[in-house]
Formats: C-alpha cells, sequence, structure tokens
C-alpha cells in the first residue's frame, strides 16, 4: 500500500486493538449512538436486498454491521478496510463465531481490488472524511454498486459541534483518528453526483 495509505492503517489499527471484538460487536447496538443511530435507515433499505446479494461494509473497522446483517439478514456480507491487523483478527473471530456468511479483506478503496457491480448494497460510515482528496473512494464506491443498488454515506457535518471540538481535542493532544474533515449536506451531495451517484435520500 501507499505510505499514506500505511500510516492511515496504522492509526486504526491501533484504534481498534483497543477493544474486544466479540464485546464490541454486540454491545455497539446498544451503547454506541454512532451505530444505533445507523440502525433504522440501514434497517429500511437491507429490507429490500435479496438473499442473493452481497452487503459491503467500506472502511469496516471492527466489522459490527457485516455480522449484523449476515446474522439478521441472511444476506453474504464483505467488510474492507487498510488496517490489516484488524481485518486478520476479524477473520480469526469469525471462524470462532462461526459465521461463515462474512468475510473482510485488506482493501485500499482509492484504488480498490475488487470487481466492478461488487456490491447490491454498501454503508461507508465515516470513512472517506479521513482522505484529502475523498473523490476516488467516492468514485470506486460507485463502481463497486451493482445498478440499482444503495449506497449510504456519512461523513461528519461541518455545522455540528464536531467542528468545534475536533480542533480542540487535538490542540489537548487527545486526539487519535489522523486526517479528518467535515463536509456540509450540499457538498457530500455534489461529490456523489460528481462519483456517479444517483441521490435518493439526504439528511443530518
Amino acid at each position: 500500500m501507499p505510505q499514506k495509505v500505511n500510516s492511515i492503517a496504522k492509526i486504526w489499527d491501533a484504534k481498534w486493538q483497543k477493544l474486544d471484538i466479540k464485546k464490541n460487536v454486540g454491545q455497539s447496538f446498544i451503547s454506541d449512538p454512532w451505530t444505533f443511530n445507523h440502525q433504522p435507515i440501514i434497517d429500511r433499505y437491507l429490507k429490500n436486498i435479496s438473499k442473493r446479494g452481497i452487503f459491503l461494509e467500506a472502511g469496516c473497522g471492527i466489522g459490527q454491521w457485516c455480522f449484523y446483517v449476515a446474522q439478521k439478514y441472511k444476506i453474504k456480507s464483505v467488510g474492507v478496510d487498510v488496517a490489516k491487523h484488524t481485518i486478520k483478527k476479524l477473520n480469526q473471530y469469525k471462524i470462532q463465531s462461526k459465521n461463515f456468511r462474512v468475510n473482510f479483506l485488506v482493501d485500499n478503496l482509492e484504488d480498490s481490488k475488487l470487481p466492478d457491480n461488487f456490491c447490491q448494497m454498501f454503508v461507508s460510515l465515516g470513512v472517506i472524511e479521513h482522505y484529502e482528496d475523498s473523490f476516488p473512494m467516492t468514485k470506486t464506491l460507485c463502481r463497486l454498486l451493482k445498478h440499482g443498488g444503495v449506497g449510504i454515506i456519512t461523513v461528519p457535518n461541518i455545522y455540528s459541534i464536531h467542528t468545534i471540538t475536533r480542533p480542540l481535542t487535538k490542540l489537548l493532544g487527545k486526539w487519535d483518528l489522523g486526517f479528518e474533515k467535515s463536509l456540509s449536506p450540499r457538498q457530500l451531495r455534489k461529490l456523489s453526483l460528481m462519483a456517479g451517484f444517483k441521490v435518493i435520500e439526504g439528511g443530518v
């Protein structure tokens, strides 16, 4: 992987290594607002996905959405991330939990090795904002999505308290997520359209 991507991988490997995957995969849907706030909209679209389709978690972290979709909807789920040590742990946990509808791959979504029209649905939750130029990754996500499929992309809203607290956290030396930017809803919509998506829904 390019040096920049290796740097991002190290940051996220360090973050996820602190977590117990087994514990956090289940608990995130109970105690993590970032996860359970996304659940209603993701569930709404998952209900229309074919059992023969593929669900992609693009920038999967600890892979909670892959495990959730495979267990609840019986849909084959693939998680990709640049954090190779985390991916190794996830595949080990997959075997331990006997969840063979799930697979995890090391992949750089700026230049993905996955084939065109790979998935029927993807989620990319808080991923593209960690790249200074988010267009290559967004364009890749469009390439990977089958015609008529559904993709959900979320980023920090520039009009939010997070945009204020992030620089303060950096000043205090407590920021551990590397580069991150915020986008307005209008900027994300424009980026999505430029990448080739048809935007059917947006929100904050």
